[in-house]
């Protein structure tokens, strides 16, 4: 209840595309301009926080502007699949469908998919 006494969180998102031969890699970064609602909800004990210390600051670059590449690296993982819904969970979704639909483009005169 608090949180929406505070300003919103406000940031910049960068994406940069590189190519190196017939591949594309893709590096993303993000800027916290002010920490808003946020200050209320962060918790220390949070994943979140450990992979924001794992974010790196991008550099400064120029659209079509040409890097050298003095190191290519990896890392090896696995993926883990989204949860499996139950059968509970799929109803109350199929009743709430476009319930957060934010574009005025799509029509929202439909409540749920015929549940």
């Amino acid at each position: 209840v608090i949180a929406v006494h505070y300003d919103v969180h406000v940031f910049t998102e960068t994406t940069i595309l590189t190519n190196l031969g017939t591949h594309t890699f893709i590096s993303q970064g993000r800027q916290v301009l002010d920490e808003g609602w946020q200050v209320v909800w962060k918790n220390p004990n949070s994943k979140e926080k450990e992979e924001d210390q794992k974010v790196q600051k991008l550099p400064i670059v120029q659209k079509g502007q040409s890097i050298d590449v003095e190191k290519v690296s990896f890392q090896k993982g696995k993926t883990k699949p989204p949860t499996v819904y139950t059968e509970g969970q799929l109803i109350t979704l199929m009743k709430t469908a476009g319930k957060f639909v934010e574009d005025p483009e799509v029509d929202t005169d439909f409540n749920g998919v015929g549940t």
